[in-house]
């Protein structure tokens, strides 16, 4: 019976100090995968400006290798009379590259605004502005300095976080 009472809790112990990833939140879903209905049309979407916050939550130490970075897309999406177009999710990909500027791997990042349509016969056509924003989650994978490439359209940003021991 202790036996089984110190095997419980070890397990507890070894289960708390497990890290699983938190999901990305925002003003629209984010999703991996592309299916049925979704568009990633560019000359429909316009990214105009994307940004990129400080990381937020606990700092990245022994236990914790995860940091929440704000992301904002800003732009506008065209969209045909009678059919008011929308930002219906952000796909988005992410890699590791030997990258030579910093002499190691780079996680790239890429968010792509998935657009929609629903059925508007007061919509006049033409443009409809988009924000969005979300509160994406990364990971490390190294110890010490971890370099990030950010882009959606054409535009790229770059973070460095730092993985402590």
């Amino acid at each position: 019976m202790r036996a089984l009472a110190c095997a419980a809790i070890l397990s507890v112990l070894l289960l708390g100090c497990q890290s699983t990833r938190p999901r990305a939140t925002g003003t629209v879903p984010v999703v991996y995968q592309i299916g049925f209905g979704q568009s990633h049309d560019h000359g429909r979407v316009a990214v105009e400006r994307f940004s990129i916050g400080e990381a937020q939550g606990p700092h990245l130490q022994l236990f914790n290798h995860y940091a929440t970075i704000p992301i904002t897309i800003i732009g506008h999406v065209d969209g045909d009379k009678g059919w008011r177009p929308f930002i219906h999710a952000v796909h988005v990909s992410e890699r590791l590259e030997p990258s030579k500027s910093v002499g190691e791997q780079a996680g790239i990042i890429e968010f792509t605004p998935i657009h929609s349509i629903r059925e508007d016969s007061t919509f006049p056509g033409g443009a409809e502005s988009f924000t969005v924003q979300l509160m994406y989650p990364v990971s490390t994978w190294d110890w010490g300095p971890n370099h990030y490439s950010f882009s959606c359209g054409d535009i790229q940003h770059s973070l460095q976080l730092e993985q402590r021991k």
